[in-house]
């Protein structure tokens, strides 16, 4: 992000949000589609999941589970990622302000939902 503060004659403030922000989106997306089709489709592969049925769970309560597991990681590598961005803005005497954590907010429930599908899209 200096990179794109130096070569722009917009306000570097902005520039670092917005690619900070992007970078967190493309990320978010990436690891949700990431996650959500090998979850289910490796443990079929590996024949894995035969076992895991055979026990006294039933097949919602087994993607259920599969579904929050991924929502929590990807929650998390998200938070990361906005502590990484705040510090980058805090170094850089950037203002972390209200509308960045709207932004993060709505860029995390878009990878949820993203890894939601891609879950239901791989158990077919």
């Amino acid at each position: 992000s200096f990179l794109f503060q130096e070569v722009t004659i917009f306000d570097p403030a902005r520039v670092l949000r917005d690619v900070g922000l992007a970078t967190i989106h493309v990320f978010s997306i990436v690891l949700a589609i990431f996650m959500g089709v090998t979850a289910v489709t490796r443990e079929i592969e590996r024949k894995t999941v035969y076992y895991v049925l055979s026990k006294p769970i039933g097949r919602r309560s087994y993607l259920t589970g599969k579904l929050v597991g991924i929502w929590l990681v990807i929650a998390a590598t998200g938070a990361l990622m906005l502590a990484a961005f705040a510090v980058e803005n805090w170094v850089f005497r950037g203002e972390l302000a209200l509308v960045v954590l709207q932004a993060f907010w709505l860029i995390l429930v878009e990878a949820l939902v993203i890894a939601s599908f891609a879950i239901l899209a791989s158990t077919f």
